[in-house]
């Protein structure tokens, strides 16, 4: 808790890389989506939602400026967790080893940001894919990886 209430003040005073917003964990704000789910933190307009299953709910924005803030804090909130992040796509592709995978554009990342892998059972909804649609894609975050915030076992939701 001490590490999420250190993150929450190094975001306030950073402004998480996003211009004029202000980060409130959910003991200052308690509203929740659902009776299952809590605010876990909340970055100007946007919340990061924990569902009932611990796995978490955010956009690609505010994922990649958590990293980009503070990388340790970052892995320590949602690395080896399921996490649905929500954004418009920038790239697809395949990498050096023909794995399929699709990038999110942040605003706050000057790499593509949040890339998220994909398995052969992805491949079409993966087709049906086009830059600039807004997109949920729920998979495991790595972390940060050469750069790059990795989401493998990606599956698209919406």
């Amino acid at each position: 808790m001490k590490r999420l209430a250190g993150f929450l003040a190094l975001l306030t005073f950073a402004g998480c890389s996003l211009p004029s917003q202000q980060i409130q964990n959910s003991n200052t704000a308690p509203t929740t989506s659902t009776s299952k789910d809590e605010v876990l933190m909340t970055v100007g307009k946007e919340k990061v939602i924990k569902h009932a299953d611990g796995s978490l709910k955010m956009s690609a924005d505010v994922l990649a400026a958590m990293y980009q803030t503070n990388e340790v804090t970052a892995d320590e909130i949602v690395k080896d967790k399921t996490v649905e992040v929500t954004g418009k796509i920038e790239r697809i592709g395949k990498d050096i080893f023909n794995s399929m995978y699709s990038t999110f554009k942040t605003k706050s990342y000057s790499l593509p940001g949040v890339q998220c892998m994909f398995d052969e059972s992805q491949k079409e909804a993966v087709m049906q894919m086009a830059p600039g649609q807004t997109k949920t894609i729920r998979g495991v975050c790595k972390g940060k990886t050469i750069g790059i915030i990795l989401l493998r076992d990606s599956a698209i939701i919406d």
